[in-house]
């Protein structure tokens, strides 16, 4: 992997088995630029591919050809064809033991260097392709704006291109499984019957990409519905099953027994369940909700498995004090502990994410808010991510390492969460949409694009309350160079 990552050579989208990268950073990126698309008024269609038993097909002969062409040492390749080769397999059941057959494909699974030869194999596939490719191994999504029907029939191009290079190198997809999204929010999309291997693909308004469910408008009910249904459930579970009034007891019934392999011994270790989540937690900051009943029906899940706990169900207790004397903070608040822990990661080139593409650094480890013409845009990762982070103090957003952010950015995010709680809840961006807003600094002076400007005094103050997550019925005259000077505009009722 050393050298493929030295001199470049695995295609960069392929976020699978590499330094940097992760479900979390493709999921990030795919969206972010859909969600960007989305706001222009562009239509995008998804082919989300299904590779059929991808890693049994690796061609043992096709592939040490590419490691060749790769640069790979002769001495290295040949010790690479001496492991692959003269491999033998068969099946026990009940005591019975079949013949021995030859394995003349495919690379072995659990091993280190499976992964990466799988990621050679197939690093040429999205060569000559018009359309976007993703990859995370060989989970494969191939997608491309749509404006017109030539668009369409260049991606059905792409995908007879793509049925092409499964026959040259002995690969294949699975027509039955492979689906299209059209991926818009127009009132007439634009419809095209995609084929592969002559089979019309099946069109959803909903598929799982990498464990999160993307859907036609990308938005996250369904998303949030499944996880928060699978959480209760073994919430429901757990209930059943720990009889005992022992609040220590249930709360190590939260626990997950997770057994990782280490060199030497198997070790074991326990995790907290985070009941709000049945994914990896770090994929919580890409579906981040930002409406109420959203939020409100994942933290129910926390909040019954408090009353569980404590083994108090009265109308009369509060779950916010259960929560305090539990020390759980709420799920909103580790979701935006996240959020801007990750940015700091993209910041300082922890991630693989280009820092340049999505950030625009202002003053004092500050950031430029991109502007957001609709609300789901501007409550997507990156444009909801700058304002929290625009909120943390100086020398918490140029802490030295990781573990320092961390542990300066987890009470900062509790202190503002109760504020923005105490102020109401998540606001209508159109205040921010047509004021265009660049930024909000500490003493509420609000920035805006158009002009070079802010806005103080009882008017920066009032916006910088509705700013933090308040709804109100105000409304703003929209402001521009010629109607108002550097020193702002006037608001109405």
């Amino acid at each position: 992997m050393k050298h493929l990552d030295i001199y470049d050579l695995l295609y960069p989208l392929q976020h699978g088995f590499r330094s940097k990268v992760s479900c979390e950073t493709q999921l990030l990126t795919f969206t972010q630029q859909i969600l960007d698309y989305m706001a222009n008024g562009k239509q995008t269609d998804v082919v989300v591919m299904d590779f059929s038993k991808a890693f049994d097909k690796v061609d043992h002969q096709r592939l040490i050809l590419k490691l060749k062409r790769m640069g790979i040492n002769n001495i290295t390749t040949n010790w690479i064809e001496a492991w692959l080769s003269h491999r033998s397999q068969k099946v026990v059941v009940d005591s019975h033991t079949s013949n021995s057959c030859p394995v003349l494909s495919g690379v072995p699974q659990g091993s280190v260097l499976g992964p990466c030869l799988f990621l050679i194999y197939i690093n040429d596939m999205p060569d000559n392709l018009k359309s976007n490719v993703r990859l995370f191994a060989d989970d494969t999504i191939v997608y491309l704006t749509i404006s017109s029907l030539d668009d369409c029939h260049t991606l059905q191009s792409d995908l007879h291109k793509l049925e092409q290079w499964e026959q040259e190198w002995l690969m294949s997809f699975n027509p039955d499984k492979c689906e299209i999204i059209h991926i818009t929010r127009k009132h007439k999309p634009i419809i095209y019957k995609y084929t592969l291997h002559n089979h019309i693909l099946k069109s959803t308004n909903k598929a799982k990409y990498l464990g999160v469910s993307i859907t036609n408008d990308l938005t996250w009910n369904s998303h949030i519905n499944d996880i928060t249904n699978k959480a209760n459930a073994s919430l429901r579970f757990i209930k059943r099953n720990v009889k005992t009034n022992s609040i220590k007891t249930k709360e190590l019934a939260e626990d997950v027994m997770t057994i990782r392999k280490s060199s030497k011994r198997h070790r074991i270790e326990q995790e907290r369940i985070d009941f709000y989540l049945t994914i990896p937690p770090n994929r919580n900051v890409v579906w981040d909700p930002w409406q109420k009943q959203q939020i409100h029906k994942i933290e129910m899940v926390q909040r019954r498995a408090a009353r569980y706990t404590l083994n108090q169900y009265s109308y009369q207790s509060s779950v916010t004090a259960m929560l305090e004397h539990l020390r759980w903070p709420t799920l909103q608040q580790r979701r935006n502990l996240a959020s801007v822990t990750m940015l700091y990661k993209i910041q300082h080139q922890l991630v693989s994410i280009p820092v340049n593409t999505y950030l625009i650094p202002s003053k004092e480890h500050k950031f430029i808010q991109p502007f957001s013409p609709t609300n789901y845009h501007l409550y997507s990762f990156f444009p909801r991510t700058i304002r929290l982070w625009n909120t943390l103090p100086y020398q918490v957003a140029c802490s030295p390492d990781l573990e320092a952010f961390k542990s300066g950015a987890k009470p900062h995010i509790a202190d503002t969460f109760a504020n923005f709680q105490s102020l109401g809840t998540v606001p209508d961006c159109k205040l921010l949409l047509n004021m265009n807003v660049r930024g909000v600094t500490s003493d509420g002076k609000i920035a805006l694009r158009n002009f070079g400007g802010s806005l103080s005094g009882p008017a920066g103050l009032l916006i910088f309350k509705i700013w933090k997550w308040s709804i109100t019925s105000c409304s703003v005259i929209t402001m521009s160079d010629s109607s108002y000077g550097a020193k702002g505009g006037t608001l109405g009722n």
